[in-house]
């Protein structure tokens, strides 16, 4: 969950693509009619990463984002959370949002082990 309440960041894993960490934003604001392609960037200690292929939905009336490709762009932001203890952020277009970073969290490393 962000610091505000608004968006919930989730990384996981699928069978459909072994060895790959994916993600998953769900966003408390209407989604569009139909998925349209969009492009994530997060900043973690410094570092920029993007801009990462995305694909935004309507789920249940709310705007959901998914990561559709640059798994290995996926990983290293994974990667980079699961490391930092600070604040992460989240851009997409216009909106920003502010995530805590996961500092070497044993379900987030469990995560991570089982991704990959």
């Amino acid at each position: 969950m962000d610091q505000t309440g608004e968006t919930k960041l989730a990384f996981f894993c699928s069978q459909a693509f072994p060895g790959a960490i994916l993600t998953q934003i769900a966003i408390d604001q209407p989604g569009p009619s139909s998925t349209v392609p969009v492009e994530l960037g997060f900043e973690v200690a410094g570092r920029n990463y993007g801009p990462i292929s995305a694909n935004a939905e309507s789920v249940d009336g709310n705007l959901v984002v998914s990561s559709n490709g640059d798994t290995a762009a996926i990983g290293e932001v994974a990667r980079a959370v699961y490391a930092h203890d600070g604040t992460i952020v989240l851009n997409y277009y216009e909106s920003v949002w502010r995530f805590e970073g996961a500092a070497y969290s044993e379900s987030f490393g469990a995560i991570l082990d089982a991704c990959g």
